[in-house]
C-alpha cells in the first residue's frame, strides 16, 4: 500500500523545503496542472500530471514528460477542478494519507472547494489533509492529538449542524458542553498552552484548523 500521496495544486506555491518535507521516501507526487511548476522548482518530478493544462507552460509540460511523468489530460469544459481530478485519482490508490499543498490561494470559492474535499465520500477512511507554510487543515477524528508551540492558534469549525462530545486538552479555552452548532465562531481562535494538544469528538463532522506561528 501507498502509504501517503501527496497532491500539488495550483494554488499559492509551496515552498520546495515544505514539498520535500511531505515527499517522503515511498509516497507518490500527484500535480494539478500547474502544480507541476511547484514539482520542478523544487527537484522533484511528478509520478502523475493531470488536469486540462490550461495553466502549465508548454516548455514544463515537456519537461515533466520528457522526464518520465504521466500526463492524465481533461478538456477544459469538465465539470470538476484539476484538484478534485487529482484528489479522485489519488483516493483511488487507497493510500494511508493523502497530503495537499497549494489548495490555499486569492480566490475564496477555490478555497472553500478545496476544503470541502477534505470530506469526500470518495476517502472512505482515508486521512485527508491541506498544508501550507503556516496552516494545516482536516477533518476530526474521535482523536486527534496536535503538536504545536503555546500561542500557536486552533479553530475548530463544525460542519455538521452539531458536533457534540468534544473535549479538549493542552488548550487555553474549555468548550463546556462539549457542543459546537454550524453558523457560530465558538470554537474558533483557541490556543496551545503545551506542546501538544487533544482534540476529542463524539458525534458530528469537525473541521481542525492549526495555525503555527
Amino acid at each position: 500500500m501507498i502509504e501517503r500521496v501527496v497532491i500539488v495544486a495550483g494554488g499559492v506555491p509551496p515552498s520546495g523545503d515544505l514539498l520535500r518535507k511531505w515527499k517522503i521516501d515511498g509516497s507518490f507526487l500527484i500535480a494539478a496542472d500547474s502544480g507541476a511548476t511547484s514539482c520542478l522548482n523544487a527537484g522533484l518530478v511528478p509520478d502523475i500530471v493531470i488536469g486540462d493544462m490550461d495553466s502549465l507552460e508548454s516548455h514544463e509540460f515537456d519537461e515533466v514528460l520528457n522526464l518520465g511523468a504521466e500526463i492524465i489530460e481533461y478538456p477544459p469544459d469538465k465539470d470538476k477542478t484539476d484538484l478534485e481530478l487529482a484528489f479522485d485519482e489519488a483516493a483511488g490508490m487507497k493510500p494511508g494519507e493523502i497530503v495537499i499543498l497549494g489548495a490555499l490561494g486569492n480566490r475564496a470559492d477555490h478555497i472553500l472547494g478545496n476544503i470541502m474535499l477534505l470530506f469526500n465520500s470518495a476517502l472512505k477512511g482515508i486521512k485527508a489533509r491541506i498544508v501550507d507554510e503556516q496552516t494545516e487543515i482536516f477533518p476530526a477524528g474521535k482523536r486527534n492529538m496536535l503538536e504545536g508551540k503555546p500561542g500557536d492558534i486552533v479553530s475548530l469549525i463544525p460542519v455538521s449542524d452539531e458536533v457534540s462530545g468534544i473535549k479538549l486538552t493542552g488548550l487555553k479555552y474549555d468548550l463546556p458542553g462539549g457542543v459546537l452548532k454550524r453558523g457560530g465562531t465558538k470554537g474558533q481562535s483557541n490556543e496551545f498552552i503545551s506542546p501538544t494538544a487533544l482534540i476529542e469528538t463524539g458525534a458530528g463532522e469537525l473541521l481542525i484548523v492549526v495555525i503555527r506561528k
